[in-house]
């Protein structure tokens, strides 16, 4: 079995630095080698002060303490452009949701057959109009376009019949407004 001593040295596991004996008997107050214990009277041992060290540090007091080291910059810029891309592939699930939601219900409530890919299209246009909306005053055909989006989000079937009769139907009658021959 191990001392105390022993011990205590295995568990601050701290360096010790031996002063030498003139030293320690002259910074023992009022008394001299014959008042001190054998052990003081060979050596006065320094202890730095601990520091104390976060074994378990929470998760944002580390990011924060490493957020602009150099380690940190290639995976944060990797991280934004993975982040970019799903953001871009969440928005085009939820307009290809929303076309089929949309066209479901009016042909099975209304008996409108408007295809997915149309909706779908005109969905983005209102979706960019909505996210990029202009510095001017919108023109009436930019606000249906909100509307219809606004109604598509909502599920309200009756204010998309009424919307959808104001956007031709066919390739190219949503951007340029003519029909095709």
């Amino acid at each position: 079995m191990k001392s105390s001593a022993t011990k205590e040295r295995a568990v601050t596991a701290t360096p010790m630095v031996a002063v030498p004996a003139s030293v320690a008997e002259a910074a023992q107050p009022g008394g001299g080698p014959e008042s001190a214990s054998p052990r003081d009277s060979t050596a006065t041992t320094y202890e730095p002060p601990r520091v104390k060290i976060p074994f378990n540090p929470l998760a944002g007091e580390v990011h924060r303490r490493e957020r602009d080291a150099p380690w940190r910059v290639k995976v944060e810029e990797r991280t934004a452009t993975i982040n970019a891309r799903a953001q871009e592939e969440q928005r085009e699930k939820r307009r290809w949701g929303l076309a089929k939601q949309t066209q479901d219900g009016l042909i099975h409530h209304h008996g409108i057959n408007y295809g997915v890919v149309e909706l779908a299209t005109l969905i983005k246009e209102c979706m960019t109009l909505k996210s990029n909306p202009p510095s001017r005053e919108m023109t009436p055909h930019e606000v249906e376009h909100v509307q219809f989006l606004a109604a598509a989000e909502k599920y309200d079937l009756k204010q998309l019949v009424l919307l959808i009769d104001k956007f031709p139907k066919g390739r190219g009658a949503a951007s340029s407004g003519a029909k095709r021959q």
